[in-house]
């Protein structure tokens, strides 16, 4: 029996170090605190979360949908009016492709082109094409809304007015007089499907 007792003390003391010499109410009550940490920290997480969702969305900018970007330049703009139409400011001739694009934008089909004519030329304009102008022109550009004023001419189109498939054409010349001063005139036209480039008359000039 001696030796069995020293066994049993033996093993005893192996173990000592791994026993549980907390009480069994104290293990569990640690426990529902750990996880009532854990639960405070997750809850805290998602409302953060929920606070910067918040706040994206506060920051997305508001986006109209019903009414074409301004395109504006020191040369020209392209703006939309409250009733529907388009307004296009003409102050220098520069970049008519882009101003193209930018009409195109607004959605009015067009073509545009800037001519200087030279001094020798004796007729400005374009030579006739094959391309017939058609007459609700000045339904689409009424008269007395296309204005001149401080070396600015002011177009207003009715894009609504427009026949399906049809393009505006504006061909602007400018030409310098003998006494330096700058003169412009223009010519437009409404033509089914795409504008043919203008020819200038002094193209073919000698």
């Amino acid at each position: 029996m001696a030796d069995d007792d020293d066994l049993y003390a033996l093993v005893r003391s192996e173990f000592e170090p791994v026993r549980l010499r907390t009480g069994l109410a104290d293990v569990t009550a640690r426990g529902r605190a750990l996880r009532r940490r854990r639960q405070a920290g997750v809850a805290a997480g998602l409302t953060a979360v929920a606070a910067v969702s918040v706040l994206a969305l506060n920051l997305i900018p508001e986006v109209q949908t019903d009414r074409p970007a301004p395109m504006k330049l020191a040369a020209w703009s392209v703006e939309a009016a409250p009733d529907g139409s388009v307004v296009l400011t003409i102050r220098q001739l520069t970049d008519a492709d882009r101003l193209t694009d930018a009409l195109q934008s607004a959605g009015v089909p067009a073509l545009v082109e800037f001519e200087r004519v030279p001094p020798q030329a004796q007729q400005v304009g374009c030579a006739e094409d094959d391309q017939a102008a058609l007459p609700q022109l000045n339904s689409v550009m009424p008269v007395g809304r296309s204005v001149v004023r401080d070396n600015e001419r002011v177009f207003t189109i009715r894009r609504d007015r427009m026949p399906p498939g049809t393009s505006l054409h504006f061909v602007l010349f400018e030409e310098q007089a003998d006494d330096g001063t700058v003169g412009r005139s223009v010519s437009t036209r409404l033509v089914d499907g795409a504008p043919l480039p203008c020819r200038p008359l002094w193209s073919g000039q000698k």
